[in-house]
């Protein structure tokens, strides 16, 4: 959650939704979670991340729900914007996949080795690390998750 920075303490659980103005695209996740707990939507068209954050600055907005990783670079990118990540609340992290024809075994086997390799050596950290702002996002978060029901 993308907030000002003189408002952290005021989202400290989803319930501190209700009764905010969240900015988002219309039919992503993000946006069904802050519906469900009681933030009006305000919806955008094919815009650039950079609206979503200056709309929360400006006060246009209370809250952005959006990928971490995302807004953590979009954060280094401008940092003069008063706005920032509120640190307790965060997202599970969602799978990637690559589609590749359902028999297609000899491939299938060499990327998950290859993958494997690329995990035990480090190359998965040092990419992570490199492309997701210095963050490790090859290993599993060990935090509590909290499942929200109603959510797909």
């Amino acid at each position: 959650m993308v907030v000002r920075n003189d408002e952290v303490d005021d989202f400290t659980s989803l319930e501190d939704l209700e009764g905010k103005t969240a900015g988002g695209a219309a039919t992503t996740v993000y946006s069904d979670i802050a519906r469900k707990f009681g933030a009006e939507v305000k919806t955008y068209g094919n815009v650039t991340n950079d609206v979503y954050l200056r709309d929360v600055e400006n006060g246009r907005t209370d809250v952005v729900i959006n990928d971490y990783y995302l807004q953590l670079l979009a954060l280094k990118a401008l940092p003069d914007l008063d706005v920032t990540i509120q640190p307790d609340l965060k997202f599970y992290r969602s799978n990637q996949h690559a589609v590749i024809d359902k028999n297609a075994d000899r491939l299938k086997d060499k990327i998950n080795k290859t993958l494997t390799d690329m995990k035990q050596d480090g190359t998965l950290t040092e990419l992570s690390e490199e492309f997701f702002a210095g963050e490790d996002v090859s290993e599993k978060p060990d935090d509590d998750i909290r499942t929200i029901e109603g959510i797909d």
